[in-house]
């Protein structure tokens, strides 16, 4: 099982931070973790790995204004927590309801929160599945829709890629798959990725704003085209792995917010 959870702050004080709070996210989530498994968080803080875990940036409750974000009394910012593997939700859960159940004051930026709430409810930002029907469920689609929903970006070979070019988007996701299901999808299949089109895009670029640093990233919708020559069976992988982009975010840096993404109609 897969999923994706949201989790709900309570600010206790006014909040202010740098770009959609990634960086504090990140570290409290880090800070909570630890306190239930030190060697889980440890794993986390490698940023250079494809980890089980994606967090986002604020989603709702914030005001952002002039690349930093406002957090106010009264107010309960939102984000999610992906997980690709189960025991990893174990952990989660535990560390975050034990925070939530003692009312636990937690350093954010600037200020002090609580945990308000642990959601694991199906909404637009959680969800539960398997691998297996993912699989079992895509379609056939010849086009692809994916909504960029955080800033997004590609490190190869130490060079920045600032476009979601098809065959560095669906590798990936297919190595992210295939790290983490127990249902492997063939890397012959890379040699279809060239067949895939962008036939329309709209993106903006915007910088995620940490303490030590700027990173770029772009943001927005890409419809891809499948061309008609595809094997049905490979245009059903490719639509599979569009629905994964949902847990299992793309490109680099996902565990600080960046690469949400989202099958989009």
């Amino acid at each position: 099982m897969i999923g994706s959870i949201s989790i709900k702050l309570k600010p206790l004080t006014e909040v202010i931070c740098e770009g959609r709070g990634e960086e504090h996210i990140y570290r409290l989530f880090i800070n909570i973790v630890k306190k239930e498994n030190e060697e889980i968080a440890e794993q986390f803080q490698n940023f250079n790995e494809d980890l089980p875990v994606t967090l986002s940036p604020f989603l709702k409750g914030i005001k952002y204004s002039k690349g930093k974000t406002y957090a106010y009394l009264g107010e309960y910012p939102i984000f999610r927590i992906t997980y690709l593997k189960e025991e990893i939700l174990e952990i989660i859960l535990k560390s975050f309801n034990s925070c939530y159940g003692k009312k636990e004051l937690l350093n954010f930026a600037n200020g002090k929160v609580q945990i308000a709430k642990v959601d694991i409810q199906k909404s637009f930002y959680a969800n539960f599945i398997t691998f297996k029907n993912i699989l079992s469920n895509a379609e056939e689609k010849e086009n692809i829709v994916l909504e960029f929903s955080s800033p997004t970006i590609f490190e190869i070979s130490e060079k920045r890629r600032l476009f979601p070019d098809p065959e560095i988007v669906f590798c990936s996701l297919l190595e992210k798959w295939n790290k983490f299901s127990s249902i492997k999808l063939s890397e012959q299949i890379k040699n279809e990725f060239g067949k895939i089109e962008v036939i329309q895009y709209r993106l903006t670029t915007e910088f995620v704003n940490f303490s030590n640093k700027k990173i770029p990233g772009f943001l927005g919708k890409v419809n891809y085209r499948l061309l008609k020559s595809m094997d049905k069976k490979i245009v059903k992988y490719l639509n599979a792995l569009a629905d994964f982009s949902f847990y299992s975010g793309v490109g680099s840096k996902t565990i600080i917010g960046m690469g949400q993404a989202r099958r989009a109609n």
